[in-house]
């Protein structure tokens, strides 16, 4: 092909044009990783409370913790502070590690305690209940142990909230030592720690994961003590990382082998140039059209995307494979 003035003109405005494009993708497009995306459409309210449930539960959210490499009591220090400090994190709703204190039931349930009462008497408050409550509070902070209860009061002065922590109380629970969870063998400290970020959420997962990995690394009483975390969020983060690097791999792999063929076949620099231009104009210009109507775009979606517009590598490939010599483009 004869590299004429308009020709390059042509060149260079196709790539500032993709460059352009590429520019707006990358500033708006954004790549999710909710694999719930791809479950059905939930038709009816329970499979709507089912798909939630899946992602959204706090069983699905919840990390198992456990601490290890230290003796006990510096496991048993080490699981409170850092327990302390999950919860005071953006990161996580609730963490527990077996240490009963008037603060275990979560502030948001607060509001709804008489609702998740099933004593109806309970519920039927009126005035002559809240006054016989308020006087027995009253004969609670003049006794001894009355400053034990004296945050409580204030908030729930029925103290029906611990009526409730009492009745959801398991009947079997870990191991107990310092007033911490242990396993059977007394070797790990245990504690559970619930995500904000939905299950199969890996990118905000990973975030979790390195705010515990973090406050981990400021608690821990010895250098020797390891952390194990396990759960939903945790495989996914897992599953999401081996999925990746294979893929990015196989991509690699898969680019080499196509860079060394074209070389090989046409021995020229510019018919590789030329062959790419119709797979990123086609890449840049979808993922351009996504980015303006909708803002996102699932990473499963994406790959096969891609996958589907390799078509777009067939023509300039037969154009280049079909010239003769003296033979015009055209």
């Amino acid at each position: 092909m004869k590299r004429t003035a308009g020709a390059l003109l042509l060149l260079a405005a196709w790539a500032g044009g993709l460059a352009t494009l590429g520019v707006f993708v990358e500033r708006r497009l954004e790549v999710g990783s909710d694999l719930r995306l791809f479950l059905p459409e939930p038709r009816t309210p329970e499979q709507r409370i089912l798909l939630e449930a899946i992602g959204e539960g706090p069983a699905s959210r919840l990390l198992v913790v456990a601490l290890e490499g230290a003796p006990r009591d510096a496991l048993a220090a080490s699981s409170s502070a850092l327990v302390e400090a999950l919860r005071l994190s953006d990161e996580f709703r609730f963490a527990a590690n077996g240490d009963t204190s008037l603060d275990s039931l979560p502030e948001e349930l607060l509001p709804y305690r008489y609702l998740l009462s099933v004593d109806d008497d309970t519920r039927a408050l009126d005035r002559d209940r809240l006054r016989t409550a308020l006087e027995a509070r009253a004969r609670d902070l003049a006794s001894p142990g009355g400053f034990a209860l004296e945050p409580l009061i204030a908030r729930d002065p029925t103290l029906l909230s611990l009526a409730l922590l009492e009745r959801w109380e398991p009947a079997e629970e870990p191991r107990r030592e310092l007033d911490v969870w242990f396993d059977a063998a007394g070797e790990r400290a245990l504690l559970v720690a619930e995500t904000r970020a939905p299950a199969f959420d890996p990118s905000r997962q990973r975030a979790a994961l390195a705010t515990l990995d973090d406050a981990f690394a400021t608690t821990r009483s010895t250098p020797e003590m390891t952390l194990t975390a396990s759960g939903v969020g945790s495989f996914s983060v897992l599953m999401e990382a081996r999925t990746r690097s294979a893929a990015e791999n196989l991509a690699r792999f898969a680019t080499i082998g196509m860079l060394v063929l074209l070389l090989a076949a046409y021995r020229r620099i510019g018919a590789l140039i030329l062959s790419a231009l119709p797979l990123a104009s086609a890449a840049v210009a979808g993922l351009a059209v996504v980015s303006a109507l909708f803002g996102s775009v699932h990473g499963i979606t994406l790959a096969f995307g891609f996958t589907l517009i390799g078509v777009a590598q067939d023509y300039p490939l037969h154009l280049l494979s079909h010239r003769r010599p003296g033979a015009p483009p055209d």
